[in-house]
């Protein structure tokens, strides 16, 4: 076994130890490009993890200061990558966090690339550079929804147990364990050219509007939350328009939704025709061109302007 003092000045009597290396005191950041090359760890009881905190941890305390997991995974499970954003309102610890996934069958196998997209607008997630789970930063301001304008450090860490992995015991079997890490590079957007302005419209004619107004929800762009974007009436007119800012060549999935809903997945939806819903939901699909682009009006559960 191993015995000792950790970090916080607790003496520990322990069969298996976790390790750590972070930029706390050394280098914070505020917005900007991550990538980390990594082969993870095989085995269950390991939860080798990529992730940033807010540098005000000390004063603001977690989960207000704000965390961004870039990459987590599970012994137990193996191949399937998390991604995560925590906050005041969105945790874990209440059930609310904002959580992505997707699978790399082959990440305990190879090298691959994690990487984090973070501006004030959006966090957006990639393996190898292929985008997967997008969060839109939809707070008005509120750090308890959003405090990720202000400057983090970059933790890389091979945990062994814990609350999620030791869910199913550790192997001793499985050591030694190593999570190797190639490079670590951070990269500044010297501007904001490669973001875009596109304003959705949709025509809410012959539909009795909820008392808490019309949204954009569903897909990818809410962020696996069922509340959805606050969009706003055209004065004068049955639409509805919201402009929302995305990284250029990029694709999302969406649906409108008559009603806020931000605790169910029930109510409000438009019923989205084959003809251009896509999935297992019959979303609307996205592509985000080059250039600011205001979509064509489309009625509500319709594929076509209204009649």
């Amino acid at each position: 076994g191993y015995t000792g003092t950790d970090y916080t000045g607790t003496d520990y009597n322990a069969d298996f130890t976790s390790g750590r290396v972070n930029t706390n005191g050394l280098e914070t950041w505020t917005y900007g490009r991550f990538d980390i090359r990594a082969k993870l760890p095989k085995g269950n009881g390991s939860w080798p993890a990529i992730w940033m905190l807010g540098s005000n941890i000390s004063t603001a305390g977690w989960p207000h200061c704000g965390e961004i997991d870039i990459m987590e995974h599970v012994g137990y499970d193996n191949g399937n990558i998390h991604a995560s954003i925590h906050t005041t309102d969105y945790n874990h610890m209440i059930g609310t966090q904002k959580s992505g996934q997707v699978t790399v069958p082959t990440a305990t196998d190879s090298f691959h690339v994690y990487s984090l997209e973070w501006d004030s607008t959006y966090i957006r997630y990639l393996v190898d550079d292929e985008p997967y789970f997008f969060i839109y930063n939809d707070s008005g301001g509120d750090e308890n929804k959003w405090p990720f304008n202000h400057s983090h450090y970059v933790i890389l860490n091979l945990a062994i147990g814990g609350d999620w992995g030791g869910v199913q015991g550790i192997d001793p079997n499985a050591f030694p364990m190593e999570m190797e890490v190639d490079y670590v590079r951070v990269f500044k957007k010297s501007d904001s050219s490669n973001n875009v302005n596109t304003t959705f419209q949709v025509d809410m004619k012959g539909h009795t509007i909820s008392g808490t107004g019309v949204w954009l929800s569903g897909g990818n762009i809410s962020s696996g939350q069922p509340g959805g974007l606050q969009m706003q009436p055209v004065a004068d007119t049955t639409l509805w328009e919201i402009t929302l800012i995305f990284p250029n060549n990029s694709n999302y999935t969406y649906k409108y939704r008559n009603g806020h809903y931000p605790d169910t997945w029930a109510g409000g939806w438009e019923s989205v025709p084959d003809d251009c819903g896509e999935g297992q939901f019959n979303n609307r699909t996205l592509s985000v061109m080059e250039s600011d682009t205001t979509l064509p009006v489309i009625c509500f559960s319709g594929c076509i302007a209204c009649e």
